[in-house]
């Protein structure tokens, strides 16, 4: 029994090690202040329930969404395939310019060379 408690307490440990090194390093907002150095206890509590809620928020507006795409999938098919792709309207194209013209600067130098 007490080889099992140490097992178990070194396992936490490593755990805890490990979840230290993820929340230093995620990208995932709210994270690393749960382990950050130099925050008091209250603020990495509210910060540890923030980012549970967030969690617990997310599964539950994906589980009915998940339970309506289970029982009625969306099925898409192709009705014909013989309609000739020169039938096809290309969509229009714009390409936009990074450089901005500046009105009254385009027209001093239009008036400058007639």
């Amino acid at each position: 029994m007490h080889r099992l408690h140490d097992l178990f307490q070194h396992g936490g440990l490593l755990l805890a090690a490990q979840f230290r090194d993820y929340a230093d390093g995620t990208s995932i907002h709210g994270v690393k202040y749960t382990c950050e150095p130099g925050r008091a206890s209250v603020e990495r509590l509210l910060w540890v329930l923030l980012c549970a809620g967030s969690v617990v928020l997310t599964v539950a507006f994906m589980a009915p969404q998940y339970q309506k795409w289970r029982y009625s999938p969306t099925i898409t098919s192709i009705e014909t395939t013989n309609h000739p792709i020169w039938n096809i309207d290309f969509p229009a194209v714009t390409v936009c310019s990074n450089n901005k013209v500046m009105d009254q600067q385009l027209r001093r130098e239009v008036k400058k060379y007639p």
